[in-house]
């Protein structure tokens, strides 16, 4: 037997973001001088059910109007991207 054989590798796949992890990337967006009406929340079909369903979601935090899901004031869809994630322009637009 060789020394190799005796070896186990652990490959862990990337965690998916969860509500909170949401929230601080809109934050941070935000905080870089993003407004919330420029960036786009790409969810999962799950990650959209549970933020629907969530109790750790408030109300005043999701809305439903104009045919658009808002989380915290951003736009959201539903996309069969592998993980949520946040889009958002790389700069913040300069004040005219």
């Amino acid at each position: 037997m060789s020394a190799k054989a005796g070896k186990t590798q652990t490959i862990t796949a990337p965690r998916a973001p969860d509500i909170a992890d949401l929230r601080s990337a809109i934050d941070k967006a935000e905080t870089q001088g993003i407004d919330r009406g420029d960036m786009l929340l790409h969810l999962t079909l799950r990650d959209e059910s549970v933020i629907k369903r969530s109790r750790s979601v408030g109300i005043d935090e999701i809305s439903f109007a104009d045919g658009q899901m808002r989380f915290v004031g951003v736009r959201v869809v539903v996309t069969s991207d592998a993980m949520s994630s946040l889009e958002a322009p790389a700069e913040a637009p300069a004040a005219a």
